[in-house]
């Protein structure tokens, strides 16, 4: 998908920061794999230490969710999880700037043949996962190996916008805002795949109270209602950084059988219990700094 960018159209004052991100960016991703990974981690710390407010999230999303863990153990994590995010921004800076095979020597697909097998059916393709820090980076070299639309919320910056769907648009078949559901749907009628994630907090209008990680919590039922408008299959899929920080593996799973059902509860707390044993598999990857529990059930105490 060809997504111009226009960049005599960000020059203002306000852009400039964007700018300079961009060039250390480009330099950076001149080095290494394994130094832009250290350079990631080393990044991720000084975040740790810089954005408290932030930090302060992540470390409650984990008590909350880890809370069998000991202190020390949650703080390890958090400050593994701070690791994996530094690391995530240098994985964008070789996705924007390394040529794609190098890249993908790196990435190994698991059961990409529960989604070949199942566009065969002529259905529309629902790929769900939740929110890593590897998304950017795996997403987009997931394209590579299938026709696949990614779903997006907005950054507010129009600069940082513009520059996320130019990149994107190397990979994807299309850029659809998550919002707008319309345009998914129409897609998945057509035969199509595409990608979608379903786990941030959500408006209680579209959303159920179900357990995620032990706690009550509003979860979307866009998953359900999608499957259902757009008759089509959803197979979930799970992306991993591994432990050498060099290489990293996308399994895909059967597609849900009996799914969507009638009963929109049941279908949320399937997909919520799905992702968690996602999550448990590298628990540091997962995108904490998200308020996920600030719209909870009825009365509830902000957690933050």
């Amino acid at each position: 998908m060809d997504t111009p960018l226009r960049l005599s159209e960000y020059l203002a004052p306000r852009y400039w920061p964007t700018w300079l991100l961009l060039g250390i960016l480009r330099a950076l991703a001149f080095l290494p794999f394994s130094a832009q990974m250290r350079i990631g981690r080393a990044l991720g710390t000084l975040l740790y230490h810089l954005v408290p407010v932030r930090r302060h999230v992540a470390s409650v999303n984990i008590r909350l969710c880890f809370s069998e863990l000991t202190a020390s153990e949650q703080k390890k994590l958090l400050r593994q999880h701070y690791q994996s995010l530094g690391m995530s921004v240098m994985e964008t800076a070789a996705l924007w700037f390394t040529p794609v095979e190098k890249l993908l020597s790196r990435v190994t697909f698991i059961g990409l043949e529960h989604v070949k097998k199942a566009q065969e059916t002529g259905q529309g393709v629902l790929v769900v996962q939740a929110h890593f820090t590897t998304m950017e980076f795996l997403g987009n070299l997931l394209a590579t190996q299938l026709p696949i639309a990614a779903t997006y919320d907005e950054p507010n910056n129009a600069f940082y916008r513009a520059l996320l769907n130019n990149r994107r648009g190397r990979f994807v078949d299309d850029i659809i805002s998550h919002r707008d559901v319309r345009k998914i749907v129409k897609r998945l009628l057509s035969g199509k795949v595409t990608q979608y994630s379903p786990d941030q907090a959500a408006h209680k209008s579209r959303a159920v109270v179900v357990d995620y990680f032990g706690r009550s919590t509003l979860t979307t039922t866009a998953t359900s209602r999608l499957a259902h408008a757009g008759k089509a299959l959803v197979i979930p899929y799970a992306p991993r950084r591994n432990k050498d920080n060099l290489t990293y593996e996308v399994e895909f799973y059967p597609p849900l059988d009996h799914f969507p059902t009638e009963d929109l509860k049941a279908d949320t707390q399937r997909i919520n219990h799905i992702f968690e044993g996602h999550i448990r598999q590298v628990p540091e990857q997962y995108l904490w700094v998200h308020k996920r529990f600030k719209k909870s059930v009825k009365n509830a105490t902000n957690p933050y």
